[in-house]
């Protein structure tokens, strides 16, 4: 994974991570939703597809509270589909932990996913 700016991500926000996949954007889009709404803790709020936005909530199950999450899709100058995870700041309050590890989760089920659904 490699830090990325959460471009258009409302307010400042932490960046979590980036992929490219040379996967149409509606493929990435509908195994993301699966992705989250497979992993116990993750909680979508918002979604728009014509923006390619998300909103999520994550919670571990240590009992922290709450994490707001922002993942984006677009397209990029080469025709990839552009995935950004990103935190919105907190007000000064630090990320649990459970924040970056879950996020790492999540994602690492998309590419395995998106493996899978290429190869059959």
């Amino acid at each position: 994974m490699s830090a990325a700016d959460p471009g258009e991500a409302s307010g400042s926000a932490r960046p979590a991570a980036t992929r490219s996949y040379s996967i149409p954007f509606r493929e990435v889009w509908e195994e993301a939703l699966r992705s989250v709404s497979s992993l116990r803790g993750w909680e979508i709020l918002e979604q728009d597809s014509t923006r390619g936005t998300m909103r999520l909530n994550t919670r571990s199950t240590l009992g922290y509270r709450p994490v707001e999450a922002k993942l984006s899709l677009r397209l990029d100058d080469l025709g990839q589909t552009r995935l950004e995870f990103a935190f919105p700041e907190r007000g000064g309050l630090p990320l649990p932990p459970a924040g970056p590890t879950r996020a790492r989760r999540m994602l690492n089920r998309l590419d395995r996913a998106l493996q899978a659904r290429r190869r059959g």
